[in-house]
């Protein structure tokens, strides 16, 4: 297991850092991503660790934790949160492991954040946005077709960004699409809107037309690799900026796909399961949701028909 960083620390540090994560990614099956970030804020810790001379895991208290959190409380709430779970998650192991005696983040006090109703964009904009991907990306007609596309899957599927840039065309199944990659390795399926179906292929032809692999991943970059999160965010937000709405992002894009079912009095727990905010229970509560769901989506106009594979 990688350390997110290269640093290597004095005395034991690295070491109890490296266990933790392999027990974290093996034993727990956290993902990929989960692990990046358990490891950054840990790095940004034992850096501190180091300001102070500290190079052995026994030495770390409660009291030189509470100092370092208050070298870090002029950030978010959500930001110092995410240090003290990291932190407690990790003394907690180590308590467990019999490494130290205490666990240096148990019982921290948590920041009280404010929940913030999610921006979206209105149905009768949505069209819009997708209009305006002429006037972007407009290196190659390749990348322009595949920044519309993924903003229509995001729109009418409501996947997270990291779940887009990871869609293969083997999970693509006829109407349905099974998410491999989700939120903590969380597996779902997820209903396709018939036109939506229809452009994938489109798109598919687009990609055999310009020489990209139309095999493997489903959206792919200029040097015909699987696409990153990055250059996706790029693309998408240059076309949000073009329409003046800079407030918006990737994700905003998902909380339009629940407004529009929301607003067209499609169930909560269709929602939610269509977002993946909850597990699937078992395979009878399963099969009796997927009629529901397909119907829920095919019921909605997310976007008008229009055929990408043909330039103007």
């Amino acid at each position: 297991m990688k350390n997110s960083t290269n640093k290597t620390y004095g005395g034991n540090l690295n070491t109890h850092l490296n266990n933790f994560l392999h027990h974290k990614k093996v034993k727990q099956n956290k993902s990929d991503k989960t692990i990046s970030t358990y490891s950054h804020q840990i790095d940004l810790f034992y850096r501190y660790l180091s300001s102070i001379s500290i190079t052995d895991i026994t030495m770390v208290t409660r009291q030189v934790f509470e100092d370092y959190m208050a070298t870090v409380s002029h950030k978010s709430p959500n930001t110092t949160n995410l240090i003290i779970a990291t932190v407690d998650s990790m003394w907690s192991y180590l308590k467990d492991e019999k490494v130290v005696s205490e666990n240096i983040a148990e019982n921290m006090p948590r920041r009280v954040v404010q929940k913030c109703v999610p921006k979206f964009i209105k149905p009768e904009n949505v069209q819009t946005l997708i209009d305006k991907s002429e006037e972007i990306n407009n290196a190659n007609y390749h990348s322009k077709v595949r920044t519309e596309l993924a903003i229509k899957m995001l729109v009418s599927t409501g996947l997270r960004l990291s779940e887009l840039v990871n869609v293969r065309h083997s999970d693509i199944d006829g109407t349905e699409l099974v998410v491999n990659k989700g939120k903590g390795n969380k597996q779902r399926v997820l209903p396709l809107h018939p036109d939506l179906v229809d452009l994938i292929k489109d798109y598919a032809n687009v990609k055999r037309r310009y020489g990209y692999s139309h095999d493997t991943y489903l959206f792919m970059s200029r040097n015909n690799k699987q696409i990153t999160e990055l250059v996706m965010y790029r693309d998408i937000k240059a076309m949000l900026t073009s329409i003046g709405r800079e407030d918006l992002s990737p994700h905003k894009l998902r909380a339009t796909f629940a407004n529009i079912l929301a607003s067209n009095e499609v169930p909560l727990q269709l929602i939610q399961d269509l977002l993946g905010h909850s597990n699937f229970n078992t395979t009878k509560i399963y099969l009796d949701l997927t009629k529901k769901k397909q119907e829920a989506v095919n019921s909605i106009d997310f976007f008008g028909k229009r055929n990408i594979d043909e330039e103007e």
